[in-house]
């Protein structure tokens, strides 16, 4: 949900505004699943900020700025 796509850097600057735009929502959905996890599943109290912070970690870390065509599975070597 939150890895942005191949060629990014290449695309046109509308077509990076629409990936923006669904980036921000993937995160949104991956916010409310960590909400969901939280307190369906774990049985702790709502705590919306700590789920968006984590959304937005894991956004960046499959995303990192300036490192190009970087995966996780690039760290398993």
């Amino acid at each position: 949900m939150l890895r942005e796509p191949a060629g990014y850097e290449e695309m046109p600057e509308t077509e990076q505004m629409d990936w923006a735009e669904q980036a921000n929502a993937s995160e949104q959905r991956v916010t409310a699943q960590l909400a969901a996890w939280r307190t369906e599943r774990i049985g702790l109290p709502p705590d919306r900020r700590a789920d968006q912070i984590v959304a937005a970690k894991l956004s960046d870390w499959l995303n990192p700025p300036g490192l190009g065509e970087f995966s996780p599975s690039d760290l398993a070597a």
